[in-house]
């Protein structure tokens, strides 16, 4: 798409999502993709603005392994709890 720049938040190392701040209806909001005609998860921006979407990679004990913070306008490609491989796609910016 012209003028429209894609990057995405990749995984760099394997484990179980662990979603903060992301609460549904007031970080995260389901939208629908008009190009796809599916149902995508999408970050709003937060009225109170006192909380920080951030995607959390942990490993077998717990262990915080890694953290990413969401901007607005992402597209959430995992879900809370899923396990991933290093080089899966956690979201899509736009």
């Amino acid at each position: 798409m012209p003028g429209v720049k894609l990057v995405g938040r990749y995984a760099d190392q394997a484990g179980k999502i662990r979603f903060t701040d992301i609460v549904p209806e007031e970080t995260v909001r389901e939208e629908l993709d008009e190009a796809t005609g599916r149902r995508q998860q999408v970050i709003i921006e937060d009225r109170e603005k006192k909380l920080h979407p951030r995607i959390d990679i942990v490993g077998a004990k717990g262990k915080k392994l890694r953290e990413f913070i969401v901007p607005v306008g992402a597209q959430l490609l995992v879900r809370d709890g899923e396990v991933v491989s290093a080089g899966d796609t956690l979201a899509k910016i736009s």
